[in-house]
């Protein structure tokens, strides 16, 4: 019903006044498509982002990985440490 209530005081506008109704109506539309646009665009920027960020986070932890194993004497000196161990345990 509400509908039909628009659309017959639509029809009973003067010229002047429907075109002022379709004008507003057009730039209503045209700021939702504005704003559901720019709402897309920056999921996708932050999807991108998120993407580029996991991207270069585990780059990051291949490197340290990497150092890590290459600074580290621990399976070497835990050996040795758990041999001296036992030996004085005798």
């Amino acid at each position: 019903m509400k509908k039909v209530a628009e659309r017959l005081a639509v029809i009973h506008m003067s010229n002047e006044e429907r075109n002022t109704y379709f004008a507003y109506l057009k730039e209503a539309v045209h700021s939702q498509d504005v704003l559901l646009a720019a709402s897309e665009k920056g999921e996708k920027s932050l999807e991108k982002g998120r993407a580029e960020g996991l991207a270069e986070g585990l780059e990051k932890g291949r490197e340290e990985r990497g150092r890590e194993k290459k600074d580290s004497t621990w399976p070497n000196d835990f050996c040795k440490a758990d041999k001296q161990s036992h030996l004085s345990r005798r």
